[in-house]
């Protein structure tokens, strides 16, 4: 059975603060939790998100 899709709210409830996003190109970004929609999922996260450096996709780490 497939595990539903974490949300933004659901890694708060569990103490974690923020995402870390990393490039292919080595570029490296740290995203606020608190800054970003409560439902938001890390699907569309990961859909959405893009380097700033070369607009690549990125691979996604909360922490």
């Amino acid at each position: 059975m497939r595990r539903p899709d974490r949300t933004v709210a659901d890694w708060i409830a569990e103490g974690l603060t923020t995402m870390a996003l990393h490039c292919r190109c080595g570029h490296f970004a740290t995203v606020k939790l608190a800054d970003l929609p409560p439902a938001l999922t890390r699907t569309r996260l990961g859909q959405n998100a893009r380097c700033a450096k070369n607009g690549g996709g990125v691979g996604l780490e909360p922490t």
